[in-house]
């Protein structure tokens, strides 16, 4: 019977040692994991914070806040709060500014990561002028009147002629030509409306084909509806330096001081108005309708019309309007305000 007894307090004793073990065991583990697991959610929070560093360089470089600099690498951000913890981002670009090498890093508490991330930058929209067929291009009839001076041939950006050049007037209705306004292009000098008919022939085109060009601002540089409505702004803001584009019904009196770029003026309706006083423009104007120009101004470069019936007046002043295929051509020189595109080319996270 003792022995029964002892038998059995051995085997108690025996199984109690054997659980304490394994409840230890587990206790450990447990502990081990949590912390392996607090570790783990530390270090993702610091990358999650590196990758918030980079995403904000991103959009300074989008909207042009931030500027890279060629061949040098700047302290963009150093040690920023953001949640529970911090970003430090530090950035570089290529001699031309369309690639950019970035270093991140994200920190919270004593956990740090970092990555390197290599992206290419372009321009948002591209502004190529498509081939365009005189100085004024209306989808409408125009009245061309006063003292106003239209001419398609080719000129410099100070309003030197340099080539034979295009029509003065390409329109899809019907031209008109009052008071002592003239029209040249085409190698031709201005002529008034007394010229005879085979001078007009080659400096004006009228009944055009309708081109898809008219369809809208978009469609004349070959984008999709709204791709320019980032562009738009409530009032016109003199001197222009860009892109500008209004939707009111109308826009004027213009006086444009010393601007260039793209102008559109341009409603869901197709009838917004443009009214120009004075000054000097380079570049790119598209409207729905011009209402007048009544002063002295001087647009080197085109003017496109985009209204199918009603008729756009051009002149009443001493206004000049000069084709120039050098500014078409580099119509995004004189657009300053271009927004940027990120592309990340690779992104390598640092151990």
């Amino acid at each position: 019977m003792l022995n029964n007894k002892g038998s059995t307090l051995i085997l108690v004793v025996s199984l109690a040692i054997i659980l304490n073990i394994v409840f230890l065991s587990i206790y450990y583990s447990v502990g081990r994991t949590q912390k392996a697991s607090g570790t783990n959610r530390i270090q993702t929070s610091a990358l999650t914070l590196a990758e918030a560093g980079k995403e904000k360089l991103y959009g300074e470089i989008t909207q042009m806040i931030y500027k890279p600099a060629a061949n040098t690498r700047q302290n963009v951000y150093a040690n920023l709060a953001f949640g529970k913890g911090s970003f430090s981002v530090s950035c570089s670009s290529n001699a031309t500014l369309d690639t950019v090498w970035i270093e991140s890093s994200g920190k919270e508490n004593s956990s740090l990561a970092k990555i390197n991330v290599v992206a290419s930058i372009g321009p948002d929209v591209t502004i190529n002028a498509p081939a365009i067929r005189g100085a004024i291009m209306a989808r409408s009839s125009i009245i061309v009147k006063g003292n106003i001076n239209v001419d398609g041939r080719d000129h410099d950006t100070t309003g030197a002629v340099i080539d034979s050049g295009v029509y003065g007037v390409s329109t899809c209705g019907i031209l008109s030509i009052v008071g002592s306004s003239t029209i040249g292009g085409n190698g031709v000098v201005p002529v008034d409306k007394n010229a005879i008919d085979p001078v007009l022939t080659l400096v004006t085109e009228q009944n055009a084909p309708v081109s898809p060009l008219f369809h809208s601002p978009e469609a004349f540089f070959g984008y999709p509806q709204g791709a320019l409505d980032k562009y738009v702004v409530p009032t016109l803001v003199t001197p222009i330096k860009g892109i500008v584009y209004l939707k009111n019904n109308y826009v004027g009196p213009v006086h444009f001081g010393n601007s260039s770029g793209v102008l559109i003026v341009h409603n869901s309706t197709y009838n917004a108005e443009l009214q120009i006083t004075d000054g000097y423009f380079k570049g790119l104007i598209i409207t729905d309708l011009m209402a007048k120009i009544d002063g002295n101004a001087k647009i080197v470069g085109a003017v496109i019309t985009l209204n199918s019936g009603e008729v756009s007046t051009f002149g009443t002043g001493t206004a000049e309007i000069l084709y120039s295929s050098y500014v078409l051509d580099n119509l995004a020189k004189y657009c300053v305000n271009i927004k940027k595109k990120v592309k990340e080319v690779s992104w390598k996270e640092l151990k």
